[in-house]
């Protein structure tokens, strides 16, 4: 059963609308100061399903979907260029920093056509197409890069949610920095009736590669997500395990807002990171809360952890006592909801965790109620959530926020972020707003 206030929110198919013309060469600055603690953020265009990666050396790069474009920086973020609208772009955009000014994107170019790369080695200034896999109905497309090896890799799935039943989740690998592609083997092992989508790649020091995917059986809602390591460059997957299975009984398991990812740290630490529902307890009752979580293993993908809440028990308890009252006061029955999380190390391996949060409460200044939303940030070192998640963006009204990720990446220097915020909306299926991009200094 789906919470009242979601259960109106039906699968759509993917559409794309109608968005203002971006202006090539505009140049946004960050502010000087910073409206949350260390955290400098800026409002940059317009976009959805946001990324941002750096290349250790000042390079820094956004990009986004509807429309389909690229940011870039020179200057470890501090200004962001506009640097080109990629028109033959369906959405699903990457754009990731490797070293010496190059910079590799790919995207999504019809619902059934496969993907397309395109690669930069001045900057972002200009682009040579590349022959990313292509042909068949892929999508989430995700790449990583070894840096010790000089290989890119691409994961994605072969079908998708609202679309064409998942065939399973493919891997590919490049050896000229994304321009030609070859296809060497399937992450996943699942059964008939199990179709893995959303999949998210990592890549340790000493060349592991870790898979990352949900499951859903009916093409639409999240049963479990589930991991996988190859220790051969992406040529055969083991150690197949479930991280987190959803319950049927409760809660809105629509895809959309469940996705996770992997990131890595070292020879043999990497860390899960998803949403799941958990018991939380307000005085003498309990609420059912979807949160962000954490598991991590420190032995190559063979084994996990316990799950690591992104906020400590008293930090839940008075989320889930705000949305409560909340509540209270409208007769509702929202509950307290952290999604899209995105986490990344820094080289120091401290993980750093970001997701939209509703706990400022529900809201019906639109004429019907909906949650009050804004990005949060927290940390997990060792295991353990290190202090209270901040604020990061102001709040926002809206149905949900826009989908389907936001993202997160560290340099030596700083921390980056990129989200969007669909300010007012009450479309529950938004996939574009404002576009917002943040840094905050690393010690």
């Amino acid at each position: 059963m789906l919470f009242p206030l979601l259960a109106a929110l039906v699968e759509v198919p993917r559409l794309t609308p109608v968005v203002p013309k971006p202006v090539i060469g505009t140049i946004v600055s960050l502010p000087q100061s910073s409206n949350r603690g260390a955290w400098t953020i800026s409002k940059i265009g317009r976009g959805g399903e946001p990324y941002v990666s750096s290349d250790d050396n000042g390079a820094v790069y956004v990009s986004s979907h509807l429309p389909t474009q690229i940011f870039t920086s020179r200057d470890w973020g501090s200004t962001m260029k506009l640097s080109r609208d990629f028109k033959d772009s369906l959405g699903d955009m990457v754009a990731l920093a490797l070293p010496k000014g190059t910079v590799t994107v790919s995207y999504m170019t019809g619902y059934d056509k496969g993907m397309k790369t395109q690669v930069s080695t001045d900057f972002g200034d200009s682009f040579t197409a590349g022959n990313a896999p292509s042909g068949r109905p892929l999508d989430r497309e995700w790449m990583s890069y070894d840096a010790q090896r000089d290989r890119l890799y691409m994961i994605y799935s072969d079908g998708y949610i609202g679309g064409p039943a998942s065939k399973g989740v493919f891997v590919s690998v490049s050896a000229d920095k994304g321009l030609t592609w070859k296809e060497i083997g399937r992450v996943d092992n699942e059964p008939d009736g199990n179709y893995p989508v959303d999949p998210h790649l990592a890549i340790s020091t000493d060349g592991k590669l870790y898979g990352f995917w949900t499951v859903t059986k009916d093409r639409d809602t999240i049963e479990s997500y589930r991991v996988s390591v190859s220790e051969d460059q992406g040529k055969t997957w083991s150690h197949h395990q479930t991280i987190a299975d959803l319950p049927h009984d409760f809660g809105d398991r629509q895809e959309r807002w469940m996705l996770g990812g992997i990131t890595s740290h070292g020879a043999s630490t990497v860390s899960a990171f998803y949403v799941a529902y958990r018991s939380v307890d307000i005085d003498v009752a309990k609420q059912m809360a979807l949160v962000g979580m954490v598991r991590t293993s420190k032995d190559g993908g063979k084994t996990f952890g316990n799950p690591v809440y992104l906020t400590d028990d008293v930090e839940s308890q008075r989320s889930a006592k705000g949305i409560a009252k909340s509540n209270g006061d409208l007769g509702t029955t929202v509950p307290w909801i952290q999604v899209m999380p995105w986490a990344t190390y820094d080289s120091k391996g401290r993980l750093h965790a970001l997701w939209f949060d509703n706990r400022a409460g529900v809201n019906n200044k639109l004429g019907r109620p909906a949650s009050t939303w804004h990005l949060r940030y927290g940390t997990v070192v060792d295991g353990k959530v290190t202090r209270s998640s901040v604020p990061v963006s102001d709040t926002f009204v809206a149905a949900r926020p826009a989908m389907d990720f936001i993202c997160a990446a560290a340099d030596k220097k700083y921390l980056y972020a990129t989200w969007s915020q669909n300010e007012n909306s009450l479309r529950g299926w938004d996939f574009t707003g404002d576009l917002w991009y943040g840094r905050m200094p690393l010690d």
